[in-house]
């Protein structure tokens, strides 16, 4: 079985988080070399409001293409994110957030 279609299984089921596929470098997507790796291969929209289903991993991971996977934040996967992408911001956030187990 591909990978990374047991990987979004896995995130999806397990961890009850709304996946979604992104190109990747070998398998690229984007135009925008900034953003390779990170561009969804699909409409991300109804993902913040229902889980992907098997067809859809099947569509996105399991069609001989090589992808990355994402995961959707927000309400659907109790997930919020801060990009803390300064020195100032990183100190707030050790200052004032708690850890996390997903926190890098």
């Amino acid at each position: 079985m591909n990978d990374m279609l047991s990987i979004a299984r896995w995130l999806r089921d397990e961890r009850g988080f709304s996946v979604i596929a992104l190109d990747h470098p070998d398998d690229p997507i984007a135009t925008d070399p900034d953003q390779i790796g990170k561009t969804p291969i699909a409409k991300w929209k109804p993902f913040q409001s229902a889980l992907p289903s098997d067809d859809n991993f099947r569509a996105w991971f399991g069609n001989g293409k090589r992808r990355n996977v994402g995961i959707v934040t927000g309400a659907i996967s109790r997930i919020v994110v801060v990009d803390d992408d300064d020195a100032e911001a990183e100190a707030w956030a050790d200052a004032h957030l708690p850890p996390t187990p997903m926190m890098t």
